[in-house]
This record gives structure tokens, C-alpha cells and sequence, in this order.
């Protein structure tokens, strides 16, 4: 049995630029840089780590590679500030993953 799509929620700056650079050292990034299947992130971290550019730079790379993302949205952080990079609410989650898997044509 094959994998469907795999799910990076709560994806911080250091796990995306890992993925943008193919880096696997872990069971999980190794496992999304083998994957065939559509490969979807949720990404959460501070706003200050978020609009940085390199992280954006990462974001691009990984859309380049075929890598989907739903969020962040904006709203309180787990850090305490208020801002851009609060994860996507699980309803917008399992929303783009049902899109991802089941496109509306």
C-alpha cells in the first residue's frame, strides 16, 4: 500500500530550509525527500522567522519542486506576539489536503 500525501504541520524555518536543500536526516525528512506523493505544509513559526528572506527564498524552492502549502495565517503566536505564521486552523488543513488529493475540476 502506497502513501496518499504527506502532511508537514507545524513546519519551522529550519525543517523547510532542510527540505528546500535536500537535506534528510531524520526518518520524516527523509521519507518526504523519497516521497512520489504530493507533499502539503502547514507551516507555523514567529512572524520575524516567517518574512524572513530566506526563508522565503526556501518557500519558493519548494513550490518550484512541486510542494503544496496551506497558511500560515495571521493571529496569535505561541511565541506571544501577534503576526503573520500562525499555523492554518486543521478545518483549512484537511480542506487543501482533500483538494490536493480529489482537485475540483
Amino acid at each position: 500500500m502506497g502513501v496518499d500525501a504527506h502532511l508537514g504541520a507545524l513546519v519551522v524555518a529550519g525543517g523547510g530550509a532542510y527540505a528546500a536543500h535536500g537535506i534528510a536526516d531524520d526518518m520524516l525528512s527523509t521519507t518526504v525527500l523519497a516521497t512520489k506523493a504530493p507533499v502539503l505544509v502547514a507551516p507555523a513559526m514567529n512572524t520575524g522567522m516567517w518574512t524572513a528572506e530566506i526563508t522565503q527564498e526556501n518557500c519558493v524552492a519548494l513550490r518550484k519542486r512541486g510542494v503544496h502549502f496551506v497558511g500560515p495565517d495571521a493571529g496569535f503566536l505561541a511565541c506571544g506576539d501577534t503576526g503573520s505564521g500562525r499555523m492554518s486552523e486543521p478545518s483549512a488543513i484537511a480542506e487543501a489536503i482533500a483538494e490536493l488529493l480529489c482537485p475540483v475540476q
